[in-house]
């Protein structure tokens, strides 16, 4: 009889696994895809570590974190940097003095933040995406960077989406173009070796549905559950809303490097896709064998289940199915909690759920 069945083999349900594990519990994990790692599962292509569901970078100012992970994996220092490219013209990205001279010719930070305060639409308290974004930025750099890739990628006016997910996104006034400001930053030299050493010692079954697992209380005492809450109770109440993506893996033999940078951000509505990932940028000491590979991601029904979309309706939706769990089943990970969570607060969360778990 274990202590706890775990489903679900991605970094929330491993790193909760292995949380149990070292506390003396007994856990099986359970995963329904063919490998462990959920979405940062990685694998070698000639040469290329390829990010199968999209670019990972693992992004903290907590120094704990990086030390907690090295015990799994080989840490690669790399600072995430993005290009944008709106109707064939490619800009600096997140915007930053680059980006104002680029456009209006502007070459100091009081002109860009003389520029800004001139265009800003002044709203107090902005209600959701949009008003964000057009408080701080107004409506020329609104439509260049963001109105037309958010409404691609979520699938929903940005109206819609809640403030929140507009402070993701810096707004700089010097030639400083990193995605992410956290001091610590890096990719791991394999995500799905990450995950495999710290479920060593732990048993875990692939291609095996929890759906199917009818009498899992004969396993284990308690569950943790980290898929989507809906699918748990059969959208009994209706479905939650999630952003599917599709991604397009190509290999590129007689290229040596497609676009010059990991990520391009494709900003205007008329290209379908989202981004171009070019995975041999994240790791550009290990010299690809030959070619390049990139991803494309499309947006939309089709394709991994990979952010919650955050309406006022999915919020109360998710409330509702939390309300319905028995006692012996505790949620997590991104689809599970219905939360946009990055890498360091997933396995935070992880650590506060295990800890919980011990002490109560």
């Amino acid at each position: 009889m274990y202590d706890y069945l775990v489903v679900g083999a991605g970094l929330f349900g491993s790193v909760f696994a292995r949380s149990m594990v070292d506390a003396g519990k007994k856990v099986l994990v359970v995963e329904k895809r063919n490998h462990v790692g959920g979405n940062i599962f990685d694998e070698p292509v000639d040469g290329i570590q390829v990010h199968k569901y999209g670019p990972h970078i693992f992004h903290t100012n907590r120094k704990e974190l990086i030390g907690y992970l090295e015990r799994f994996a080989e840490l690669v220092p790399y600072r995430h940097s993005v290009k944008a490219c709106y109707r064939g013209t490619i800009y600096s990205f997140p915007i930053n003095l680059s980006t104002f001279q680029q456009l209006f010719g502007i070459t100091t930070p009081d002109e860009a933040r003389q520029y800004i305060e001139k265009k800003r639409i002044q709203i107090e308290e902005p209600k959701n995406f949009e008003e964000s974004i057009l408080s701080q930025v107004g409506e020329t750099l609104y439509e260049r960077f963001f109105q037309g890739y958010t409404q691609k990628h979520w699938g929903i006016s940005p109206n819609r989406l809640p403030v929140e997910y507009s402070r993701r996104i810096p707004i700089r006034f010097n030639f400083n173009d990193g995605y992410f400001n956290d001091k610590y930053q890096f990719v791991a030299a394999s995500y799905t070796q990450m995950i495999q050493n710290m479920l060593d010692g732990i048993p875990v079954e692939l291609n095996c549905d929890f759906s199917t697992m009818r009498d899992w209380r004969k396993q284990a005492a308690r569950c943790l559950y980290t898929g989507p809450l809906d699918e748990l109770f059969e959208r009994s109440l209706g479905t939650l809303d999630y952003v599917h993506v599709r991604f397009l893996h190509q290999q590129l033999k007689n290229c040596s490097d497609y676009q010059g940078i990991a990520v391009m951000n494709f900003t205007d509505s008329e290209t379908p896709h989202t981004r171009i990932t070019e995975h041999q940028h994240f790791q550009p000491a290990a010299k690809p064998t030959t070619g390049t590979i990139v991803t494309y991601e499309y947006p939309g029904s089709e394709g991994e289940k990979c952010y919650p979309i955050s309406t006022e309706v999915n919020r109360d939706l998710y409330q509702q199915y939390v309300r319905m769990l028995p006692t012996d089943i505790i949620v997590g990970g991104r689809l599970g909690l219905f939360r946009y969570l990055d890498m360091d607060q997933t396995i935070e969360a992880a650590f506060e759920l295990a800890h919980k778990e011990t002490t109560k």
